[in-house]
C-alpha cells in the first residue's frame, strides 16, 4: 500500500484538519437534487447581507479586542445595515411621517412616545 501512495523512504504524513468531517457530510447531502435546490437559496438569501457588511462596511475584521467589544462593534455593523434596508422601503417613510407629533420637535421613536427624547 506505501508505494501506491510515496516514493519516500521515510513514508507519507496526512493531515485531518478540524472539521473534515463535516465538510464531506455536507458533500454527500448535497449530491441530492433537493438538497442543492434547498442550498442555493441560501446564497440569494444571507450571502448579500455578508458581502455587504465586508465590502461596503470594512468588516473584513474586527478592531475591537475581546468578546463584549466585539459584540458591541458587530452589533453597530448590523444596526447600520437594518437602517439602511429600511430606508429603503417606502413603507418605513410613511411609517415615520405617520406617528410624527405637530407638538414635538421630531424624533421617530420620541414621536411615538417610547422614549422621550429632549432635545
Amino acid at each position: 500500500m506505501r508505494e501506491q501512495c510515496t516514493q519516500s523512504q521515510y513514508g507519507r504524513v496526512l493531515k485531518r484538519y478540524e472539521g473534515e468531517e463535516l465538510k464531506e457530510a455536507l458533500a454527500q447531502v448535497l449530491s441530492q437534487a433537493a438538497a442543492r435546490a434547498k442550498y442555493l437559496r441560501r446564497g440569494a438569501i444571507v450571502e448579500p447581507c455578508f458581502a455587504e457588511l465586508r465590502e461596503r462596511q470594512g468588516l473584513r475584521r474586527f478592531h475591537r479586542r475581546g468578546l463584549n467589544p466585539v459584540r458591541v462593534e458587530f452589533a453597530l455593523h448590523c444596526i447600520a445595515f437594518n437602517l439602511k434596508k429600511a430606508v429603503q422601503r417606502p413603507s418605513f417613510v410613511f411609517f415615520l411621517l405617520w406617528f410624527r407629533s405637530p407638538n414635538r420637535a421630531w424624533h421617530p421613536i420620541g414621536a411615538v412616545g417610547l422614549w422621550p427624547l429632549r432635545y
